[in-house]
């Protein structure tokens, strides 16, 4: 008799670890395909801006979060431009920029790390970029956006609730910084090769 009690706590447990096991496949095989998705864009346009805007609208989607912002280095005043966004006021793209270092964003990028906060307001190192409906948003992760040892921009996703990030978004977050930063400097190369030709 003691056996099977013991039995039933242990299948509990193996039903359990499957379950959880099943979720992080399913969360795996959702960020791949998005990772896909986000390659496909890239590879679909030759624009800048859509490259930029199919990687936002994107990694909102997948991550279920209300933000997704790119920054780009304008290399001559060291700012952060914001060029790309789906949770801020349209208005503020090209506008909207941190200096290296300012903002959570702004010090991923110039220290060369990911941060992730679940209260950004709180958080000393927060500054809000004027006009951009900034302070509605509470957690905040950033990463930065690095080609070839060199800075070119960041990005970070936001949410309107305060927010724990778990190590898989943190690990989508890095995954998707690292593969589209050399894209991206091969884009903004082309562009600018393009304006002065």
């Amino acid at each position: 008799m003691p056996v099977a009690k013991e039995a039933k706590p242990r299948t509990q447990a193996a039903s359990n670890n499957a379950a959880v096991l099943r979720a992080e496949l399913q969360r795996k095989k959702k960020e791949l395909t998005a990772i896909r998705e986000i390659l496909l864009s890239i590879n679909a346009s030759s624009d800048l801006r859509s490259i930029l805007n199919g990687i936002a609208q994107t990694t909102t989607r997948v991550m279920g979060v209300d933000s997704t912002s790119i920054y780009l280095l304008d290399r001559s005043s060291q700012r952060l431009i914001l060029k790309a966004t789906t949770g801020l006021f349209p208005e503020a793209v090209d506008h909207g920029y941190l200096r290296m270092g300012e903002g959570l964003t702004g010090w991923a990028a110039q220290h060369r790390q990911l941060v992730a906060v679940r209260d950004a307001q709180r958080d000393p190192r927060f500054h809000e970029v004027p006009n951009t409906r900034e302070r509605s948003f509470k957690s905040l992760m950033a990463v930065p956006l690095i080609s070839q040892d060199r800075v070119v921009g960041a990005m970070n996703v936001q949410t309107r609730r305060r927010h724990t990030w778990t190590a898989g978004e943190i690990e989508f977050v890095s995954l998707i910084g690292e593969a589209v930063a050399g894209i991206l400097e091969r884009a903004i190369l082309q562009e600018e090769s393009e304006l002065l030709s």
